[in-house]
């Protein structure tokens, strides 16, 4: 009996999903990682950095592909009215806090 190997293909849905965050440190990678699998990401952010910029060794292409793909939430987390009503409104399956305590 010949051995085929065992091949296993996954089929991952796109989902919607919110980086509470997200313009420094671990949300930079992970909001493209997300993108690069398919998904639909937003970045919830108070506006006081760019929510995209190109890393050193990423090609212009994949940054122009990503920066056209993120979509951005702008707002303050401490509104606590304008949290729930903006973003229970979206539908996101999917929601990372990516917020540093401290700033």
């Amino acid at each position: 009996m010949e051995d085929k190997g065992s091949s296993a293909s996954f089929c991952i849905k796109s989902k919607n999903i919110l980086i509470m965050g997200g313009t420094r440190f671990i949300g930079v990678f992970l909001s493209r990682l997300l993108v690069k699998e398919g998904h639909q990401v937003t970045l919830f952010t108070r506006g006081k950095a760019p929510i995209s910029q190109q890393l050193p060794g990423e090609s212009d292409q994949d940054y122009a592909e990503f920066s056209s793909k993120i979509l951005h939430l702008k707002g303050d987390r401490k509104d606590s009215e304008f949290v729930k009503t903006s973003l229970a409104a979206k539908g996101f399956d999917v929601v990372y806090d990516k917020w540093p305590r401290g700033s």
